[in-house]
């Protein structure tokens, strides 16, 4: 057993930090603060996002309002974060993992460098989207929302982003305007559609 008194480590491990209790001898739990983080994050969104749809009209499950639907993803973001939060207390605590950062003392971690590559392009495929889905239409604004989404992956070859492109294109086709009888624009007004 290690002499706690000298200040030696008593016990060491790769998911966190570990103390022991001179008393006891017993492990004492730890907790992640980035999940604990997330998980408050997500409660908080859950929360606005189910308030804000109580002003409108909820319908019934056949019937949906268009209060419904926000409605039910704030709910289910809410008990997302509660799982998360739990997690952060129950599992193991792998912000070292994460971070590249160990520190046996407990001291404050840092998060891992934001990642700007797919950062950046997730988030062009998201505008251009709603930038271009009524210019374009379904099947050119899909396949370049996708085209640009596979790119944030660094190493992507032009078959590995342009299967998953022509996929979802058809993917689309297939459960909106075939599937769910949708009147989406196929080509869209710039292309004369």
């Amino acid at each position: 057993m290690a002499d706690i008194s000298a200040g030696t480590p008593a016990a060491s491990s790769s998911d966190g930090p570990t103390n022991v209790d001179p008393s006891e001898g017993a492990r004492q739990r730890t907790w992640s603060s980035a999940d604990l983080a997330a998980g408050i994050i997500f409660v908080l969104l859950g929360l606005a996002f189910a308030l804000g749809s109580l002003q409108y009209e909820m319908g019934t499950l056949l019937k949906m309002g268009p209060g419904y639907v926000p409605l039910s993803v704030g709910l289910v973001l809410c008990a997302l974060g509660v799982g998360v939060i739990v997690k952060a207390f129950v599992g193991p605590d792998r912000t070292a993992d994460l971070a590249g950062v160990s520190d046996p003392q407990g001291a404050p971690r840092e998060f891992g460098r934001l990642q700007w590559r797919p950062t950046v392009l997730v988030l062009a495929a998201v505008l251009f989207f709603a930038l271009t889905f009524e210019g374009l239409g379904l099947f050119l604004s899909v396949f370049g929302t996708s085209l640009l989404a596979s790119y944030a992956r660094p190493g992507t070859t032009a078959v590995q982003a342009l299967a998953p492109a022509a996929g979802l294109t058809v993917a689309s086709w297939l459960i909106f305007v075939l599937g769910l009888q949708q009147r989406l624009p196929l080509l869209g007004e710039w292309l004369g559609g």
